[in-house]
């Protein structure tokens, strides 16, 4: 199968619980012989803006990473969001641009068959499926319009963890008496997205859950 997985951190790019399942998600896939594409955000300048990994296991699998954005964008107040938002669709059009692209040219010059596979007339038929972690890089995927079998997994509500930990994010000292007004922008526009159609039916029962959680932790 051709998968698509969509996360917005990646390991060893960064390190944390959602980007290693991300990782072993994938890297599992393309050793059992599937031909895997990653987009996630390029969280450091020196990281490459594809990428290829070597995989050892069954033929045909693949493993290739698209990284989106820059760190200054995802340094950006609400960056790394506003980022998911506006880079997820575009970069998946620009993919399935570069693919109709080589498939014209292997068709012109007799050329091999290459990874990403090959594009039908239909855009989404180029993955079998997507599986999609977290709720602004999910919401960018639905945007794109590609309509394939998804699957969405939800790690934790960025609004509800906003409202335990605050905006983890360094201000100059003049502003950081306005913290607290940042985070509340910051989490009342969390929430509109998350409870934005498909994203929404998974957010609004986690961070009840989380809330929950909270009040007997506190």
């Amino acid at each position: 199968m051709n998968i698509l997985i969509i996360s917005q951190r990646w390991y060893p790019d960064t390190f944390g619980g959602s980007e290693h399942v991300a990782a072993e998600q994938a890297r599992r896939l393309a050793v059992l012989g599937h031909k895997v594409t990653i987009i996630t955000e390029r969280v450091r300048g020196v990281l490459p803006e594809i990428d290829k990994e070597k995989v050892e296991g069954k033929e045909g699998g693949s493993l290739v990473i698209y990284r989106y954005g820059s760190p200054a964008q995802l340094q950006r107040f609400g960056g790394a969001s506003r980022t998911d938002l506006k880079e997820v669709p575009r970069l998946l059009n620009v993919i399935l641009k570069e693919v109709k692209r080589s498939e014209s040219s292997r068709a012109t010059h007799g050329g091999r068959d290459s990874f990403p596979p090959k594009a039908d007339q239909n855009d989404s038929t180029l993955w079998d499926a997507a599986i999609v972690h977290h709720p602004f890089p999910a919401y960018g995927f639905f945007k794109s319009g590609i309509e394939i079998p998804t699957l969405y997994l939800f790690h934790a509500s960025t609004a509800a963890e906003a409202e335990v930990e605050g905006i983890r994010r360094r201000l100059p000292f003049f502003l950081k008496p306005v913290r607290p007004i940042f985070n509340r922008i910051f989490i009342g526009w969390a929430r509109r997205i998350e409870d934005c159609g498909f994203v929404g039916f998974f957010t609004q029962g986690a961070s009840r859950d989380i809330s929950l959680y909270r009040g007997q932790d506190h």
